[in-house]
């Protein structure tokens, strides 16, 4: 199964999760998990089909009365979002990220700024990020159909479609995971070494962050709330690779001093 598919089952099963509101929540999260398997499999089999999964199910705004109606529910009463809300958890979220980017790159060593101003909003951020995105159910729904999202996705698949290049690195994408570990566990040594915390406990602090960064990103591929974690930890491995990056003529020469 494509990454792109697996983006469509993920945003469907979202916008299912969001107009089945008012249901229990354990019986929402019921009902998703008996379908995913059979929108994967639909999805599957649209690959190589000029059609959507909405366009083969139908809105899942459709879908949903119709499944109130099999279980003899009546519909819950529309009660739609004001548009600012998904933004700002939207623009949170890049927000975090950026500032993760920053978190990292400033806990080498070599870098003789103070982290500490940056870490204090990067974990503000995240705890933000979790109550607007992994915990608020319909949050990443909403997201998904802001119009400035709805364009960079149709963008993104359209470039895995048709340009070798994207579909060629969408493929190497566990691989790309492991590599972002690598870089999380790296930020995660040189931030631990800030605080001169570096020993067994550290290693292992260190490694349980690796870890989490590859958990995150497959969570986040069956359930988008993830995201919520999974795209500032990408954030903190970005600021460690491009501080590498910086360094790395001096490690090709064999000077580790800076680590």
């Amino acid at each position: 199964m494509s990454t792109t598919t697996n983006t469509e089952v993920a945003a469907y099963l979202d916008r299912l999760r969001r107009e089945l509101a008012g249901l229990p929540a354990d019986e929402i999260e019921e009902i998703l998990q008996d379908l995913e398997p059979q929108l994967a499999a639909i999805a599957a089999g649209l690959d190589d089909e000029p059609v959507s999964l909405a366009d083969r199910l139908g809105d899942p705004a459709e879908y949903a009365r119709e499944l109130r109606s099999a279980m003899g529910v009546p519909e819950e009463p529309a009660r739609p979002t004001p548009v600012w809300v998904p933004r700002v958890a939207l623009w949170l979220l890049v927000a975090t990220t950026v500032t993760a980017v920053a978190g990292a790159y400033l806990t080498a060593r070599m870098f003789a700024n103070d982290p500490r101003p940056v870490l204090w909003l990067f974990a503000i951020g995240l705890v933000g990020c979790w109550l607007a995105i992994g915990w608020r159910r319909s949050t990443i729904g909403e997201i998904a159909e802001l119009p400035e999202v709805r364009q960079v996705t149709a963008r993104l698949a359209a470039a895995e479609q048709h340009l070798p290049v994207a579909a060629f690195v969408t493929s190497l994408r566990p691989g790309l995971r492991l590599v972002k570990a690598a870089f999380v566990w790296l930020g995660v040594v040189w931030l631990l070494g800030w605080f001169g915390l570096l020993g067994a406990g550290g290693a292992t602090t260190a490694f349980a962050a690796a870890v989490l960064t590859v958990w995150a990103g497959y969570r986040a591929q069956a359930d988008r709330r993830w995201l919520w974690l999974s795209v500032p930890l990408t954030g903190w491995a970005v600021g460690a690779a491009v501080k590498v990056m910086e360094f790395l003529p001096r490690l090709t020469m064999g000077d580790y001093a800076w680590l």
